[in-house]
């Protein structure tokens, strides 16, 4: 599987609702912290935005159930 690439400050509009507007981040991967900071700094600078429509209303996270290791306790 390859990773997409992603720009965090293109916006992304859903069809039928204008009103939403989504930003995808390039995700994180272990020992990458450049990928951390470009999401830290969007997410500072747009919660401080003093335009409603420019600031930052909800963050999103997924977790790919793949990726995690369960240790079950018998």
């Amino acid at each position: 599987m390859q990773r997409g690439s992603h720009d965090i400050e293109k916006e992304i509009e859903f069809e039928g609702n204008s009103k939403i507007i989504a930003h995808d981040s390039e995700g994180f991967e272990a020992g990458k912290e450049n990928e951390v900071d470009v999401v830290r700094k969007f997410i500072d600078r747009r919660s401080q935005e003093t335009d409603i429509n420019q600031r930052l209303h909800l963050v999103w996270f997924v977790l790919l159930p793949f990726l995690i290791v369960v240790n079950p306790v018998i």
